[in-house]
């Protein structure tokens, strides 16, 4: 008898929470089979109702959400996830979005990759107060276009006269937080072939980082070139470290 009561007691104890563990086994099902997909419906009001899913669920849908960023096969919707992430993620996942930015979105989709990484970064910003050091800031030999493996853009008449150079630099962030970085540079004397592109970088704190930009200057008289190379938090107008060399060309 006692333990008929016990075995009773112990189902209605444990029913509920089985029930739940069905509810959430359910749930993520629907997220990733039906709702994930949907992203790329034809229709606009099946994309922001699966939109709206994802974000009231986020203790399911945000690891759905990153590995799927991971995923070609969902590419066309990349940036609709990152969108979502920029809602939901928190900076452990600004490496990720700046890593798996394409190079070949329109404007508009860029907008909302680098306007995910950015929400992030303001929701969970605290307040630091050192700025960047630049330790480093160099030009080095680069190949010239015409020696590359790569396809030039340049007209084959004007390829000899082009010459290529690295940008090499050493950005540290000596506070006690992540920070995400945009760096800009101009030059003087020597004119690029085109503008180059704002670079973003996610620097952890109290860490260093070292990267590089392949120039290509168009020919000119001079020998030297003035390099001037700035610094700041994206989303602020205030530059945080600023840098100028003058040197030859190589």
């Amino acid at each position: 008898m006692k333990k008929s009561i016990f075995l009773l007691f112990t189902a209605i104890w444990f029913t509920p929470f089985l029930a739940l563990a069905h509810f959430d086994q359910i749930i993520q099902q629907d997220l990733q089979e039906k709702w994930l997909p949907q992203l790329e419906g034809p229709d606009q009001s099946q994309r922001f109702q699966a939109s709206q899913v994802l974000l009231s669920y986020p203790q399911w849908s945000l690891p759905l959400l990153r590995q799927t960023l991971n995923d070609s096969k969902y590419t066309s919707v990349h940036w609709k996830i990152v969108h979502l992430l920029g809602a939901l993620g928190n900076p452990t996942d600004i490496p990720q979005i700046l890593t798996a930015r394409p190079e070949d979105l329109n404007a508009y989709q860029d907008r909302i990759w680098l306007g995910a990484a950015e929400r992030i970064f303001w929701r969970h910003r605290k307040s630091p107060s050192k700025k960047f050091i630049i330790s480093r800031l160099r030009l080095l030999p680069g190949p010239n276009p015409s020696q590359s493996n790569g396809e030039s853009n340049l007209q084959p008449e004007a390829t000899n006269q082009v010459v290529q150079a690295v940008l090499q630099y050493k950005i540290v962030n000596p506070d006690n937080e992540g920070r995400l970085l945009e760096v800009t540079f101009h030059t003087w004397r020597r004119q690029l072939v085109k503008p180059h592109a704002v670079k973003y970088h996610w620097l952890e704190a109290g860490r260093d980082l070292t990267s590089e930009i392949v120039l290509e200057l168009l020919p000119s008289p001079s020998k030297n070139i003035r390099i001037d190379f700035k610094v700041k938090e994206v989303g602020k107008a205030q530059v945080s470290a600023s840098r100028k060399i003058v040197t030859k060309v190589p």
